[in-house]
């Protein structure tokens, strides 16, 4: 991945977000060991059909229920979230930290930079895919490695 392309990704998220919730490179989250976190999607259903992250979660974002949240999810648990790029993710964050969950991460680049990284991606049938829901046109161009779906 290029040094303009991080420079962009940085820049956006450095808009966008307030860096409340503390990143988690997509490297660092890699190296993890599965049962050391829970990984949760905040994005839509249709996106996450299209692809996700290994043993991701989906909560969604336009009807995340932080009730429903909080009653089966641990405030103790080591949570990371993504989205597109992590600016969904970081909102879903931001709610959670307010409720008491202690360990809350987002996603540095979300699944765009996941894929970017070649790491693998699985569909709604699990099985491994190229595929990535960019969420609109205007955020594509972040993506450079993987197949964009709209």
């Amino acid at each position: 991945m290029s040094i303009s392309h991080q420079k962009i990704i940085q820049e956006l998220l450095a808009q966008k977000n307030t860096g409340e919730v503390p990143y988690i490179s997509v490297e660092d989250l890699h190296q993890i060991k599965e049962e050391d976190f829970l990984i949760f999607d905040t994005r839509e259903k249709d996106e996450f059909n299209v692809s996700h992250l290994p043993n991701a979660i989906h909560i969604g974002y336009e009807n995340f229920d932080l009730e429903s949240f909080k009653n089966e999810y641990s405030k103790n648990s080591k949570n990371i979230l993504y989205c597109s790029l992590g600016v969904r993710s970081e909102r879903i964050g931001i709610q959670l930290q307010k409720a008491g969950f202690e360990s809350v991460h987002n996603l540095y680049g979300g699944i765009f930079q996941w894929a970017d990284f070649g790491f693998p991606l699985f569909n709604s049938s699990n099985e491994i895919t190229e595929k990535v829901h960019v969420y609109s046109s205007k955020w594509e161009k972040y993506l450079l490695k993987a197949e964009a779906v709209l």
